[in-house]
């Protein structure tokens, strides 16, 4: 919706939201590797199992899934603000 507009001056929005995004895909990725490893890790000697690996990739995967869902009020979140700022400074005139 950025980027769909003829308004050039909603580029370092789109790039904010980008860099945002891409945090967030960096936080996800490396929070997974990180328990898997644990997870194989605590394998290869003897204290998890299957069931541990599976409840491990699937705990993983809704807490990535809950943290990128965090991206959603990236842009609601700067709407409401810019309209009441805009909202006040029109009332404060």
């Amino acid at each position: 919706a950025v980027v769909m507009t003829d308004d050039l001056t909603k580029i370092p929005r789109a790039v904010e939201l980008s860099r945002k995004t891409y945090a967030l895909a960096m936080q996800n990725l490396w929070f997974s590797v990180a328990v898997k490893l644990g997870i194989l890790g605590l394998g290869a000697l003897g204290y998890a199992g299957i069931w541990m690996a599976i409840f491990g990739d699937v705990g993983v995967l809704i807490l990535a899934v809950l943290n990128a869902m965090r991206s959603l009020t990236f842009v609601k979140v700067k709407e409401y603000s810019s309209q009441n700022s805009t909202a006040i400074s029109e009332t404060a005139d």
